[in-house]
């Protein structure tokens, strides 16, 4: 398996989110104006581009009763993570996106079971925002975008 864990921590703007002891970290965009890295500025350009696609999938996954949390998975190389839904390629695109929620990434083990309650505190509202777990060789940043 490429990711070795995954997990979360404070949001690095607001402090926001629940703690955590990792190298990754969660980014509310809203409150990345200063200085966000360039990984996280082309990004939000694929996001915005495919924002609405991806709510659809978001709400299909919570009313077919898949996860009341899913996860989207930015990622630039293959990965064995959720099932491709967007191609960058096809999209003209710089990430690929795949979906998942977070049962997988406990079952996989990238999120430890006890921090699921932490990570459920801090994951906001899916009919309102997307969760997108941004892939980038051994590490990952969850990063949380309105819809609107």
């Amino acid at each position: 398996m490429l990711l070795q864990y995954a997990a979360f921590g404070r949001c690095s703007t607001c402090d926001c989110t629940s703690r955590g002891t990792t190298a990754t970290f969660a980014i509310h965009m809203e409150h990345s104006t200063t200085n966000p890295a360039p990984w996280l500025l082309e990004l939000k350009v694929d996001l915005e581009y495919y924002k609405e696609t991806l709510q659809a999938i978001a709400q299909e996954v919570i009313k077919f009763e898949v996860s009341k949390y899913p996860v989207f998975v930015a990622h630039k190389e293959e990965i064995d993570l959720g099932s491709k839904v967007l191609d960058a390629e096809e999209w003209e695109a710089k990430w690929d996106i795949s979906a998942s929620h977070l049962e997988e990434f406990v079952a996989k083990g990238l999120i430890e079971s006890e921090k699921i309650d932490a990570f459920k505190k801090a994951y906001k509202d899916p009919h309102t925002h997307m969760c997108v777990f941004a892939f980038m060789g051994e590490s990952g940043h969850f990063v949380f975008l309105p819809y609107e």
